[in-house]
């Protein structure tokens, strides 16, 4: 078995990813918007949303899900900083609507979806 040692922050020779030590927080609007108003060193793609005691498969599950940081005032609601704001798309909800259009996906994705 060929392992590579990874070490945070640092891109190995063989391997052209650089893994960082990402921050998290329980999902409710302030401690999410506190995370997005968090400097960090890196670009940020995304943020994940999992339940954290599932077990998962390969596969499409409604217990994940994944928003562009610009998508979290509108589909929940979340205040964050103008620089993930940038060059966003209008509406996020026709971009998710696209993309599971291309990718054959689907998803009951609701606009100011409440969370705790």
């Amino acid at each position: 078995m060929n392992v590579i040692n990874l070490q945070l922050g640092h891109t190995h020779p063989k391997s052209r990813a650089t893994f960082h030590l990402l921050p998290s927080c329980v999902a409710t609007t302030e401690a999410i918007a506190n995370m997005m108003s968090t400097s960090v060193d890196f670009p940020m793609d995304g943020v994940l949303f999992y339940h954290p005691e599932v077990l998962y498969t390969p596969g499409q599950s409604p217990l994940v899900g994944w928003l562009k940081p610009w998508m979290l005032p509108e589909i929940l609601n979340v205040p964050i900083p103008e620089k993930f704001t940038c060059g966003a798309p209008s509406s996020a909800l026709k971009f998710i609507e696209q993309f599971n259009e291309e990718n054959n996906f689907s998803s009951q994705v609701k606009k100011n979806a409440m969370i705790e």
